[in-house]
């Protein structure tokens, strides 16, 4: 029973982490200086040159942006273990470029690579390249 528990506690945590790391992330999408917008299932997102979400568009104004940063910043507080520091939040901000840049790479590696695009082989290989860079762990 006592290693039941362990784990439960073990997935409980790693849950809360998984959403302290979203908070945090969802918070570093609030703070840039670009249109922020919702996708259609609520997913936040900076409309920028490395976007490549081509749905429809909630886009969030200034009253609702500054409400969802205060509902973040108290998500964060819920869910992380230790309190915000500014090395957390900056860190949140760096996931997220590169998760919009390898999304973007992948993207233009998808372009590259449909026989009718008739790209090079070496534009091939470099863009392979640039996913592998942007999109590595």
């Amino acid at each position: 029973m006592e290693s039941n528990r362990i784990v439960k506690s073990s997935e409980e945590q790693s849950e809360g982490e998984m959403r302290c790391q979203e908070a945090r992330k969802q918070l570093a999408i609030l703070q840039e200086q670009l249109p922020i917008y919702r996708d259609v299932v609520g997913k936040l997102h900076a409309k920028w040159k490395y976007d490549t979400y081509k749905g429809k568009r909630e886009y969030l104004d200034d009253t609702t942006r500054a409400a969802e940063i205060a509902r973040t910043r108290q998500e964060i507080e819920t869910n992380c273990p230790q309190e915000s520091s500014a090395e957390d939040q900056s860190l949140a901000r760096k996931k997220f470029i590169k998760s919009e840049y390898c999304a973007a790479a992948r993207a233009d590696l998808e372009a590259i690579e449909r026989p009718e695009a008739r790209a090079p082989k070496q534009e091939i290989e470099e863009q392979r390249k640039k996913v592998e860079l942007y999109c590595k762990e």
